[in-house]
C-alpha cells in the first residue's frame, strides 16, 4: 500500500461549517459508534498522532464544485474537509461512518498526516495569525504517492480523450438534473401506521411496511421519511394503500415515527458511480488502461483466440465468440438477437475464466446486466464448483438467484457456525460435574501415589533387614548377582563382534568372483568365517554359563530365605511390605471406580466421562 507521511511543524485547525453540529448529532443517532462531537474527533486525531498519524486522501471536486476535498479517517469514521480560502485551516463539511469502500481507497493509496497538534476553532475569524493548512505540501505528497501507484498519468490526456470525458461528464450532469426535475419535492405521502414486515430476509437492511392515507409511491421509487434524512430507501412492494420500503441503512424500530409523511427523493448513487468511473479514466486508474483508446480512437489490440474447450455444445458462431472472448486483450462486443445463445456463451466464458487453463491462471468474472433475470439465468448455468456471489436488491432478485445472494450465503454460513457452536457447547453441559469428578480423581491419584511410595519404602526396608541378617548366604547371593551381570555384558559384546564379523564375511563373499583379486577376497572371507564361528562358540559357552549361574542364584536365594525367614525383624518387615502392597491395590481399584458425581449425569455423559477417565488415568501394565 503506497503511503507517505507528512509531519507539518504547526497546528492544523478545523472549523465546523454552519449547522454541522445538528447534522453531527443526527449522524450519531444513526451510527452510535461515531464520536459524539468534533472536539471528540480532534482528541482522537491527537491520540492517533502517536501511532503514525491520521490517514487521509485528496479526492477531486464533485459535480459542480471547484475545490478538491481532503478526507481524513478516524478509527470508525471519516471527515470531509475543505481548505479555507486563506489556506489557514480546514472547514469540516461532513462526518460519516467508515465503510468498506473507504478501506479499499486507503489500501490503494493514502497519506499519513502527523502535525504537531490538531486544533479546533468555532469560526474562521478565530484562526490565529500565521496558521496554515499546509495544503500545498499535502497536494505535492499526494501527487507523488499517486505516481508511485502508477495511477496518475505522467503525461496529460489526449485532447480527444479529454473532450470525450467532458461530454460524458456533462451527460451525467444533465441526466441527474432531468431525474431531479421529475421528482416533485412538494408531493408527500402521509402514512398512519408503520410496522415491521414478517417476511424472512437475509440482508441487514431495515424493511418496514407503511400504511398510507392515499395511494403510495410507485415501486422502485426512492423515498425518505420527512424530517429524517437518514431514513432513506426504496419502495419494493405496493399493495392497495400499503407499501414496503427497504431502507439503505439499518433503522431501529424506535427511530421510525409512528405517523408522518414520506417524500420522494432523487437517488445520486448511480450518478456518483458514473462520475467515479469517469474520474478513473481521467487519472489512469481504470483496470483497462486502453479503454479510452478503444472508445475514442477505435484502436483495438489484435486478439489471439484461446484454445479452451467449452463444456456444452456450441454452434460455429457461439464457439467463435467463446474463443475470442478468452483471448481478447482489451474489449470484445458480441451482438445477437434474443434466442441466439448469448447467455450460454457468457456462462461458458465465466466457467473457463474461473477454472483457468494451462496457459491462464484462474480469475474472477463480473457479470452485469440491466435486468435481474439475465444475470440469474447465467447463475443457473454455472458449474457447482464455481463460487458465485449475487449482488442486488433482495426483493428484485429472482428465485433462481436467491441462493447466490451474498446476504443469503452469509446467513447460511452464520447458521452453520451457530449450529456447530451449539453442538460443541452441548458437550460441555456437564462441566460442573466434570470439575467435581476431576477434583475427586485428583485426590484419589494423590492417595495412590502415596501408597506407591510407602510400598517402595517397605520393600527397601525388608531387603535391608534381610541383607543385614543374611551372613554368608547373603554374600553368596551378591557374588552370584555380580557374576550374572558380568556374563550378561560378555554375551552382549560377543553378539556385537559376531554381527560385525558376519557383515564383513558377507561383504567379502560378494567380491569373491571379481577377476584377478577374487582369490584374495576368498581367503579373507574364509578368515572372517572362522572368526564368526569362534564368536558363535564363545556365545554358546557364555549362555550356558549364564544358565548355570542363574540356577545357582535361585538356590542361593532359597538358602538366604531359609536362613532369615524366621527372624522376628524379617517377619515384621515382610508383614509391613505385604500390608503396603495390599493398600496400594486398594487405592488403585478405588481410583478406577466411578466417582459419586457421575450419578447425577446422563447415561451418555457417564459413559463418555468414564471412558475419558480410564483412558487418562489407567496405569500401564495394570500397576
Amino acid at each position: 500500500m503506497p503511503s507517505r507521511v507528512i509531519a507539518p511543524p504547526g497546528t492544523i485547525f478545523l472549523v465546523p461549517r454552519r449547522n454541522l453540529d445538528a447534522a453531527w448529532r443526527q449522524k450519531v443517532l444513526d451510527h452510535p459508534h461515531l464520536p459524539a462531537s468534533l472536539p471528540a474527533a480532534i482528541s482522537d486525531f491527537n491520540a492517533m498522532n502517536a501511532q503514525g498519524g491520521v490517514p487521509a486522501r485528496i479526492e477531486p471536486p464533485r459535480s459542480g464544485g471547484t475545490d478538491p476535498s481532503l478526507f481524513v479517517y478516524g478509527r470508525t469514521y471519516v471527515l470531509r474537509l475543505f481548505p479555507t480560502d486563506s489556506r489557514s485551516g480546514y472547514i469540516v463539511a461532513s462526518v460519516g461512518p467508515l465503510r468498506l469502500t473507504d478501506h479499499h481507497r486507503l489500501a490503494t493509496a493514502s497519506l499519513r498526516i502527523r502535525p504537531a497538534q490538531w486544533g479546533m476553532k468555532f469560526e474562521l475569524r478565530q484562526l490565529p495569525p500565521g496558521a496554515a493548512a499546509f495544503w500545498r505540501e499535502l497536494e505535492n505528497e499526494w501527487s507523488a504517492c499517486r505516481r508511485e501507484t502508477g495511477a496518475q498519468p505522467t503525461s496529460p490526456l489526449a485532447v480527444s480523450h479529454a473532450a470525450f470525458l467532458n461530454r460524458v461528464g456533462r451527460l451525467i450532469d444533465e441526466d441527474e438534473k432531468i431525474s431531479g426535475e421529475k421528482t416533485d419535492p412538494s408531493e408527500t405521502f402521509p402514512y398512519r401506521t408503520v410496522k415491521p414486515t414478517g417476511e424472512k430476509r437475509y440482508s441487514h437492511h431495515a424493511v418496514y411496511e407503511f400504511e398510507f392515507t392515499r395511494p403510495p409511491p410507485d415501486v422502485d421509487t426512492f423515498v425518505r421519511v420527512r424530517g429524517e434524512p437518514q431514513q432513506r430507501g426504496q419502495v419494493t412492494r405496493r399493495t392497495g394503500t400499503s407499501a414496503v420500503i427497504r431502507f439503505d441503512q439499518r433503522v431501529s424500530w424506535e427511530r421510525v415515527p409512528p405517523q408522518g409523511e414520506v417524500e420522494r427523493t432523487p437517488s445520486s448513487v448511480v450518478y456518483r458511480k458514473q462520475r467515479d468511473a469517469v474520474a478513473r479514466l481521467a487519472d489512469g486508474t481504470s483496470r483497462n488502461p486502453s479503454l479510452l483508446s478503444v472508445l475514442v480512437d477505435h484502436r483495438t489490440a489484435p486478439g489471439c483466440p484461446a484454445a479452451d474447450e467449452a463444456s456444452e455444445a456450441l454452434d460455429e458462431d457461439q464457439l467463435r465468440a467463446f474463443h475470442a472472448a478468452l483471448g481478447v486483450q482489451d474489449m470484445l462486443l458480441v451482438l445477437g438477437p434474443p434466442g441466439t445463445g448469448k447467455t450460454r456463451v457468457i456462462s461458458q466464458i465465466a466457467r473457463s475464466v474461473a477454472n483457468g487453463s494451462a496457459a491462464r491462471e484462474p480469475g474472477r468474472v463480473l457479470v452485469t446486466s440491466h435486468t435481474h433475470r439475465a444475470v440469474d439465468n447465467i447463475l443457473t448455468r454455472l458449474p457447482a464448483g464455481i463460487q458465485a456471489i449475487r449482488v442486488g436488491s433482495e426483493g428484485k432478485v429472482t428465485v433462481d438467484g436467491q441462493p447466490f445472494l451474498i446476504e443469503r450465503q452469509a446467513s447460511d454460513l452464520r447458521q452453520q457456525i451457530v449450529n456447530q457452536a451449539g453442538r460443541s457447547l452441548a458437550a460441555y453441559t456437564d462441566l460442573p460435574h466434570a470439575e467435581l469428578w476431576t477434583r475427586e480423581l485428583g485426590d484419589r491419584n494423590g492417595r495412590l501415589d502415596g501408597a506407591t511410595r510407602a510400598l517402595e519404602e517397605a520393600r527397601e526396608l525388608f531387603e535391608a533387614t534381610r541383607h543385614s541378617l543374611g551372613g554368608p548366604a547373603q554374600a553368596r547371593v551378591e557374588e552370584l548377582v555380580v557374576g550374572q551381570t558380568r556374563v550378561k555384558r560378555a554375551i552382549a559384546r560377543s553378539a556385537d563382534r559376531a554381527s560385525r564379523h558376519t557383515q564383513r564375511r558377507d561383504h567379502l563373499r560378494a567380491r569373491m568372483t571379481w577377476p584377478l583379486i577374487g582369490a584374495v577376497f576368498t581367503m579373507l572371507a574364509r578368515r572372517a568365517e572362522r572368526r564368526v564361528a569362534a564368536e558363535q562358540d564363545r556365545g554358546r559357552d557364555l549362555r550356558a554359563a549364564q544358565k548355570r549361574g542363574q540356577a545357582e542364584l535361585v538356590r542361593a536365594e532359597r538358602d538366604l530365605d531359609a536362613a532369615t525367614r524366621d527372624h522376628p525383624s524379617v517377619i515384621e518387615t515382610r508383614t509391613g511390605a505385604d500390608a503396603a502392597a495390599r493398600h496400594r491395590v486398594k487405592c488403585r481399584d478405588e481410583r478406577c471406580r466411578r466417582p459419586a458425581p457421575a450419578a447425577t449425569l446422563s447415561a451418555g455423559s457417564r459413559h463418555s466421562l468414564s471412558a475419558w477417565t480410564m483412558k487418562i488415568l489407567t496405569v500401564p501394565n495394570g500397576n
